[in-house]
């Protein structure tokens, strides 16, 4: 295995001449935030990805060749962090970018709304079973959005929030029970406080019934969601100081959540950020 260890934090995108892929990995128990970056010699943009097996390897699925086409992608495939190595797998069901994917126990991969060339935004749903390696259907969202924001509470529930639809961006919840998936998507409603409209922001777990909303592309701040009896109220927010763009694949440890983000001005300017989830102080790295 490489020198990191669990919880892995992690940021992968596309090179600036879009023909290769950059992994940065990030060890979560170093002070400095020391990192390492490989480099894959793979060409896409506008892909979403999830840590599966255990945190040793990363579904990379979706996407589109470059970013001057409107073609999307069914391409899927595995990156082995032990091995280094790329590993095809059986391609979606249907072409998509803009999407988000996330992991239910590192085992069952669901990817959630997107953007295809024909039909434009939708609300379609795919899951991916690592085992077997398939695809198959899965229930469609209440509405329409893309590029949404996504995580899952006790290893069971999918919880997505904001989004992208038409001109504006989305302030609205749907939870999926994946032991259940047969009901279907359902409407959180909340109460209280606005939800802060987000396209792609960072979501995680932090207590019982408890979810962290931050970031997201040109939003400051975050906002602790509270979640009972179906209903939804922002119980802590804070406002922040500057726009900083979050990656959607946020760890949590010992009461410390760690990301990874850059600032929009300067997308080179990354560092890994820490979050105590006691005092809510944020230390950047």
């Amino acid at each position: 295995m490489p020198w990191f260890s669990s919880p892995l934090v992690y940021r992968l995108r596309s090179s600036q001449q879009q023909n290769n892929l950059y992994l940065t990995l990030f060890d979560p128990h170093d002070h400095g935030g020391a990192a390492i970056t490989w480099v894959i010699p793979f060409k896409l943009v506008d892909f979403d990805s999830a840590l599966i097996s255990g945190g040793t390897a990363i579904l990379i699925c979706g996407g589109s060749p470059n970013r001057y086409s409107t073609d999307s992608s069914k391409v899927t495939f595995t990156y082995d962090l032990g091995k280094k190595s790329l590993i095809p797998r059986a391609d979606m069901l249907q072409p998509n970018h803009w999407h988000t994917v996330v992991a239910v126990l590192g085992r069952v991969v669901y990817s959630i709304g997107g953007h295809r060339q024909i039909g434009g935004v939708h609300n379609e749903c795919e899951a991916y079973c690592c085992a077997t390696d398939r695809w198959r259907t899965a229930p469609k969202l209440t509405e329409k959005k893309c590029l949404v924001g996504a995580c899952v509470l006790d290893e069971r529930f999918v919880y997505v929030f904001g989004g992208e639809f038409g001109q504006g961006y989305l302030n609205t919840i749907e939870r999926l029970d994946t032991l259940e998936e047969s009901a279907g998507w359902t409407a959180v409603p909340y109460s209280g406080r606005d939800l802060v409209a987000r396209r792609s922001p960072c979501m995680i777990q932090v207590g019982v019934e408890r979810m962290l909303v931050m970031g997201g592309a040109h939003t400051e701040g975050f906002q602790v969601v509270s979640l009972r009896r179906g209903q939804a109220w922002v119980q802590r927010e804070c406002e922040g100081k500057e726009r900083e763009y979050y990656e959607r694949k946020p760890t949590r440890e010992r009461g410390v959540i760690r990301v990874y983000s850059h600032v929009p001005v300067d997308p080179q300017a990354e560092r890994l950020i820490k979050l105590d989830i006691r005092s809510y102080c944020l230390q950047k790295l």
